[in-house]
């Protein structure tokens, strides 16, 4: 661990000022006598992380020196030996730290105790430390890892991590888009775009013992508080932040609870349920049954912000309920999307049926007439075998009926045809029809399976076709082949 404060105090004397932010770590001190030499100056920069950049200014009220500069060491070295043992010299440290971006989500700690003043100070009102947080959460795509140089340090929350080590970090990005998109679903929140925060980014993971009094342990009751003013937030069915209150209607049409953000107090049992509301798929529907309970049991601020687990069981029992009766819901349409699909194959079958029956029509039609001819005695038997057997009074009757059956036949076609495309609109209608029913992934896998049916059946519509077409075609060839006579 390397404690740049002290090793500030011990090169460059008397710390007057110390700050650190999100964005810098400032340090002014004030030295009597001679400055620290080239090599010291080296090795205090070597400190500093990579990602980060140092600057040192030097003054004695008339000159100035600065570190790094453009000439080298140079102008410090002409500055230094310019300072004599009783003369008195103002310097001032500036660290600009990296800031998360789509590669790294790290952050350098300087001195734990002073970045810790700036984001959970007694003397900032709550909407200050939210917006604080909230630069870091604007920033980073996914968790921040905040890497502890001057003391030791391990403790995560939601979507903030605080490590010595900060190597091989994991920002979870996709765990936490995910977590986003819940809350998006869950609530409607006017402010979303500014407010980057999430329930359960401050959710404290790592458990510290009851008799710490360390500075991680007031970092954790901060994020805590601020943990139950997002939970207060996403529990509404829509909120939006005004100045510095939330505003929050629990119910459509219900009157707006508002919650001045400094009177928030940490509530574990609204973490613990918008934590749970998020975690399920169905963040929507958990959401609607919480709200429900909610507006049931709580019927002004004073009363939802002192919940206790008596409304999470009560959330429970109601969501269970919900579900088994929605199990039951499920079932039943099920059972109508496999009826639904059963009844779309039976329509495919039956367009099949309707072309080979048509063509059975035909065909007894053909073999009845020339049966008939046959008996009427209007086949001449001496030219049986040969084009025109069919006796010349004849042959307007069998060019009648040639024309007549060819007719026939494309009406058949049409008519199939017509079919098939009705079918095809009453596939998608159906589809459309149950859309929302069931799980998007459940109903397009069902879907898939009755459309491969719906593939093969057109195939298999086609080739029927074709077949049914060129025999029945050449039938009425032969027909009019053998009974037309030129």
């Amino acid at each position: 661990m390397v404690d740049i404060r002290m090793e500030a105090r011990r090169l460059f004397g008397e710390e007057e000022s110390c700050r650190e932010t999100l964005s810098s770590f400032e340090c002014e001190l004030k030295k009597c006598g001679e400055l620290p030499s080239r090599e010291e100056i080296d090795a205090f920069f070597a400190l500093i992380p990579a990602r980060d950049s140092m600057k040192i200014v030097f003054t004695d009220g008339i000159d100035r020196a600065e570190l790094p500069s453009d000439k080298g060491i140079r102008p410090y070295k002409e500055f230094a030996a310019g300072v004599s043992s009783e003369d008195e010299t103002s310097i001032r440290i500036r660290i600009d730290k990296k800031l998360p971006d789509s590669r790294d989500n790290v952050i350098t700690v300087y001195c734990l105790e002073t970045f810790l003043m700036f984001f959970t100070g007694e003397a900032e009102d709550t909407a200050v430390l939210m917006e604080r947080w909230n630069e870091v959460a604007k920033k980073a795509e996914g968790r921040t890892a905040f890497e502890v140089l001057n003391t030791a340090a391990e403790f995560e929350a939601g979507a903030f991590l605080f490590t010595n080590d900060a190597a091989g970090f994991d920002p979870g990005t996709e765990a936490r888009e995910l977590r986003r998109q819940r809350a998006e679903e869950a609530c409607t929140f006017m402010d979303r775009r500014e407010m980057r925060l999430l329930p359960g980014d401050f959710t404290p993971e790592t458990k510290l013992p009851e008799d710490d009094s360390s500075l991680i342990k007031k970092l954790a009751g901060t994020m805590r508080r601020l943990d139950t003013v997002l939970a207060v937030i996403y529990l509404g069915v829509s909120s939006r932040m005004e100045k510095d209150e939330a505003v929050v209607s629990v119910t459509r049409g219900g009157r707006e609870l508002h919650f001045p953000l400094k009177d928030i107090p940490e509530n574990e049992t609204l973490t613990r349920l918008i934590g749970w509301i998020l975690s399920g798929e169905d963040a929507a529907e958990r959401a609607d049954v919480a709200r429900s309970t909610v507006s049931l049991r709580c019927k002004d601020e004073a009363e939802l912000l002192a919940a206790d687990a008596s409304l999470t069981d009560a959330v429970r029992s109601a969501y269970n309920l919900y579900r088994s009766k929605n199990v039951e819901r499920y079932m039943e349409v099920r059972k109508q999307l496999n009826k639904s699909i059963l009844d779309s194959a039976g329509q495919v079958a039956e367009l099949i049926g309707s072309l080979i029956d048509s063509f059975k029509t035909n065909f007894i039609a053909i073999i009845t007439v020339l049966i008939t001819q046959v008996l009427a005695g209007n086949v001449d038997f001496a030219k049986l075998g040969r084009e025109g057997f069919v006796k010349e009074d004849m042959n307007a009757v069998v060019v009648i009926y040639c024309g007549a059956s060819f007719v026939y036949l494309a009406v058949t076609m049409l008519h199939i045809y017509f079919k098939w495309d009705f079918y095809c609109v009453y596939f998608e209608r159906m589809k459309e029809n149950f859309e929302g029913l069931l799980d998007g992934e459940e109903l397009a896998a069902e879907f898939k399976k009755a459309g491969d049916i719906k593939v093969k059946a057109e195939k298999k519509l086609l080739l029927y076709s074709a077949v049914m077409a060129v025999l029945w075609i050449a039938i009425l060839f032969v027909v009019w082949r053998a009974g037309y006579r030129a």
